[in-house]
């Protein structure tokens, strides 16, 4: 269980003032302005100017005084184990897929340095990041566990840290499937950032309740949807004043309510953010701007207006090209949203091109079988079955099974990579091995759309009808075609050729 108490913000001695990290910068000058110009470098990321962390590490790179004191056997190991973290900062805010080497640098340094509140700060960091590219992970289980075991005997430190560890302590809970953890700690956090000073705990209530949303919304326990929609909305009003962090409120508030499938307030959302990214003008970061794009795709893909969304995640996916830091997770999914709009308009040559660029990105992000890469394969098969290309799909659709399966994914997970291989199957006139597959899926089908439920009993009968009498499916075929002929039905006339086709097929039998 992770612990869910904050320890108490203790009393400093005067003489002995303790920087950001609960070091002491016992009067030195030089480490006093090297630890101010990290905090300025922090700062700038934060505020979404990474070229100019940058330059601030770059300076203190190039500074010889700075250098001598990193060569100090007694300043050094302290301050390059402080420098290795802002660095790793750094890399996090710009989205750089090698954040978590920096972050693994930090620890190291902070371990030689004996910096023990540098060290939780740094295996926080380190396991959420962990997290982010594969939930089974156990590395980032025990980092999490050593963090929170130091946190438990480790010195005062301000409450802004307390809070900012606590949202860590509970996202990386949750993206674990820890959900009962996450939740205890996140809520405590909560709880203690509303009692704090408004100047003090404002923008931490801010994090920990959009935090605490994106948990809710992994969980998806009933009503857990509404308690997101509710902290969005206090991040909001926490924010109503920080034009940055508003923005980015507003985007999350957009994917929720698309999530939600309520697409009038999405619209409502990013009509406003569209107003707010305008009013940053050329200070709006990459990761908003993308974005924003990518939610519209997704607004305008419900909406049934294929093209329209294929423009904005073709808009978003030059901005990853053309950008100096480009977000990666964001670029990722804009490959993600252009192949889900070449699907709606039946363009398979595009989504396969989509795709296999996605999937080359992800091998950088993910590894070679990280999870991710199961569901990739899994809609670059279903791009080269639309083209005919079988046994290439089976090798996708079996391929991401593999890494799917390998990943402890549940079952629904393994939904549309099992349809796919079925689909495969009954296109190559294999209706035995067809129907093995499709009623597998069948079984694993709770959370697939009402189209997908259609088509995947259409192609169950067909099989069924192939199978023969002699496994005893052959019987079964007329009913299951018209299973799906009242589910075609209900989606309404734009399926009206679907309808024609099962009616015809059923009048021959």
């Amino acid at each position: 269980m992770l612990a869910t108490s904050l320890p108490g913000v203790g009393c400093r001695k005067p003489e002995a003032p303790a920087d950001a990290d609960g070091q002491t910068q016992a009067g030195d000058p030089q480490l006093r302005s090297v630890r101010e110009q990290l905090a300025a470098a922090e700062a700038l990321a934060r505020e979404g100017d990474p070229r100019g962390a940058a330059a601030k590490l770059d300076a203190l790179d190039a500074n010889a005084e700075v250098q001598a004191t990193l060569a100090d056997e007694e300043k050094g190991p302290e301050l390059r184990a402080e420098i290795a973290m802002t660095r790793a900062r750094l890399a996090l805010a710009r989205g750089h897929a090698d954040a978590s080497e920096h972050l693994q640098a930090a620890v190291d340094a902070a371990i030689a340095a004996e910096h023990p509140e540098l060290l939780i700060d740094a295996r926080l960091a380190l396991a959420h990041e962990i997290a982010r590219f594969d939930p089974s992970a156990e590395r980032a289980s025990r980092l999490l566990a050593q963090a929170e075991a130091a946190i438990e005997t480790s010195a005062s430190v301000p409450l802004t840290k307390q809070l900012e560890r606590a949202r860590l302590r509970g996202d990386t809970a949750s993206m674990l499937g820890r959900d009962e953890d996450a939740m205890a700690v996140l809520d405590a956090g909560l709880e203690r950032a509303r009692g704090a000073e408004e100047t003090e705990g404002a923008p931490a209530l801010a994090a920990l309740a959009r935090t605490r949303a994106q948990a809710l919304v992994r969980r998806r326990e009933p009503g857990d949807l509404q308690r997101a929609a509710d902290d969005l909305e206090l991040a909001a009003k926490t924010l109503a004043d920080a034009k940055l962090e508003g923005a980015d409120i507003t985007l999350a508030q957009a994917e929720l309510a698309l999530e939600r499938e309520q697409l009038e307030p999405a619209k409502t959302e990013l009509d406003a953010l569209d107003a707010a990214l305008a009013a940053l003008g050329p200070d709006a970061p990459p990761a908003l701007t993308v974005g924003a794009a990518l939610a519209r795709a997704r607004l305008l893909l419900a909406r049934g207006d294929a093209p329209a969304a294929k423009a904005q995640a073709e808009a978003a996916l030059e901005q990853c090209d053309t950008r100096d830091d480009p977000p990666i997770f964001a670029c990722l999914h804009a490959h993600e949203r252009l192949a889900a709009a070449a699907f709606a308009m039946s363009d398979h040559a595009l989504a396969e091109q989509t795709l296999r660029a996605a999937i080359i990105e992800a091998k950088g992000l993910y590894g070679e079988r990280g999870a991710p890469l199961g569901v990739l394969y899994t809609r670059h098969g279903e791009a080269l079955l639309g083209l005919g290309r079988l046994d290439d799909a089976e090798a996708d659709f079996d391929l991401g099974l593999s890494i799917l399966e390998s990943s402890r994914a549940d079952s629904e997970a393994l939904f549309d990579t099992v349809l796919g291989k079925g689909k495969v199957l009954l296109a190559r006139d294999e209706p035995r091995g067809a129907v093995l597959w499709l009623e597998r899926a069948t079984s694993t089908s709770s959370a697939a759309s009402p189209e997908v439920l259609a088509e995947l009993a259409w192609a169950l009968a067909r099989a069924q009808l192939g199978a023969g009498a002699a496994k005893g499916r052959e019987d079964r075929a007329p009913e299951t075609a018209k299973k799906a002929l009242e589910r075609y039905r209900d989606l309404g006339p734009e399926y009206a050729d679907e309808v024609a086709e099962i009616e015809a097929w059923l009048a021959a039998l």
